[in-house]
């Protein structure tokens, strides 16, 4: 399900494909909050902390830690399906919407009507979502440092 830029690509010179508007924008604006939050210098400050925590030879990976490291993987991919449920969401309803208009009103070009509409419905979730999304990230790396911080601690 996409909003409807997917006719629009942007060529990515790194991987030689073809990337989608909306992907490419979420990325570089990802990559620009967390540069504006410092989140470079919070990796570097737990890279350099991890090696006070545990030393490069001591380290204990036992079955309760193996199990953690799974249950943050999973606590990611869950907060990625929080953040973008809404815009799925309102993708599926007008999916369905429009597959319902055009099973009642064969005539209307429902491409063309189509297009313009998930553009109009994706655009206005991310336009009401934007403002929330610098905290909900803020958040999210202050969690994810003391989850790792709890982690290291019980490796060393």
């Amino acid at each position: 399900m996409q909003i409807g830029f997917s006719f629009v690509q942007v060529a990515d010179p790194t991987s030689s494909q073809g990337l989608g508007i909306v992907s490419e924008f979420f990325q570089l604006a990802g990559s620009l909050t967390f540069l504006f939050l410092g989140g470079h210098l919070v990796i570097l400050q737990a890279f350099f902390h991890s090696f006070e925590m545990v030393s490069l030879a001591g380290i204990h990976l036992n079955g309760s830690i193996v199990e953690e490291i799974a249950l943050y993987t999973r606590m990611v991919f869950v907060c990625g399906l929080q953040i973008a449920m809404p815009i799925i969401a309102v993708i599926l309803i007008g999916d369905v919407a429009l597959g319902i208009i055009a099973r009642t009103v064969p005539k209307m070009n429902i491409f063309q009507v189509g297009f313009s509409l998930k553009i109009l419905g994706g655009l206005a979730m991310l336009i009401i979502l934007m403002p929330y999304l610098g905290d909900i990230i803020k958040n999210l790396i202050g969690i994810s440092m003391h989850q790792i911080n709890l982690l290291l601690s019980k490796m060393g």
